[in-house]
């Protein structure tokens, strides 16, 4: 978009051109119903909503440099995984002094609840950690994925405590 001034200023500063397709420049909070906070480990606030007929999950990043940092840092990287494993984001807003990141809601509950209910086995473990491990694989270089992860390339949330 540098040929392009005109256009660049319509859009948020410094958007990634990967996600400019993701960029819903229309969409408030207004657009969306039933919006109820969900509990969560996470940093920022995480909501369920619904729009046009289906429920989503929607990320809420602060605008400040931080946060916009943080909100698009996130969504390259959600946007690039694309695996079964990773929730996949649908849109990139701005609203209300937010970003939000869209993604599909899941109403199986967060992989903690999912283990503490879970009847452990060695089959759960597999069928846990085998397509976790295939995402994160496609992303860390196979010699030393502990060197992409402390270098940023791959970071991992997830703690199974019990």
């Amino acid at each position: 978009l540098g040929g392009f001034p005109e256009l660049r200023s319509e859009l948020p500063d410094d958007v990634p051109s990967e996600l400019l397709p993701l960029l819903k420049t229309g969409r408030t909070m207004e657009q969306f119903t039933a919006l109820e906070q969900l509990p969560t480990l996470a940093r920022h606030t995480v909501w369920k909503a619904a729009f046009d007929g289906r429920t989503v999950a929607l990320k809420e990043y602060r605008v400040d440099t931080a946060g916009v940092r943080t909100c698009y840092r996130e969504a390259a990287l959600l946007f690039k995984c694309r695996h079964p494993a990773v929730v996949e984001i649908e849109a990139l807003f701005e609203s209300d002094g937010y970003f939000y990141l869209q993604m599909p809601y899941y109403a199986n509950g967060t992989l903690s609840d999912l283990h503490t209910g879970a009847k452990r086995s060695a089959r759960y473990l597999i069928e846990l950690l085998l397509p976790l491990s295939n995402a994160v694989a496609q992303y860390a270089p196979p010699s030393n994925p502990a060197t992409a992860v402390r270098y940023g390339r791959v970071r991992l949330d997830i703690w199974l405590r019990g």
